[in-house]
């Protein structure tokens, strides 16, 4: 598991987050990210969906209340059957 990193946003924003999978794609024959799945340890965030899109996969995300932090996890499969799983964080900061 690899962990991307904190992003911060304001309660009202809706922002997304682009994961790329390009440098582990590197050398597996032209291995595409072809499906992926997220959850959120919170449902105060809101996550869409995330969207494959060949080497990265971008996640949408909106709400949380201010002054928490939640973790997305988003796990991507490949066309050969590779999975791959990454965390990030988002905080939430009313300014």
């Amino acid at each position: 598991m690899a962990i991307l990193g904190t992003f911060f946003k304001q309660p009202r924003d809706r922002l997304s987050l682009d994961l790329d999978f390009s440098k582990w794609l590197q050398g597996m024959g032209g291995d595409t990210i072809v499906s992926a799945v997220s959850e959120v340890d919170n449902t105060d965030l809101v996550i869409d969906l995330p969207l494959p899109m060949s080497t990265y996969v971008q996640q949408w995300y909106s709400g949380g209340k201010d002054g928490e932090k939640y973790k997305i996890t988003v796990v991507a499969t490949t066309a050969q059957g590779r999975i791959k799983e990454v965390d990030f964080y988002v905080q939430v900061r009313n300014l």
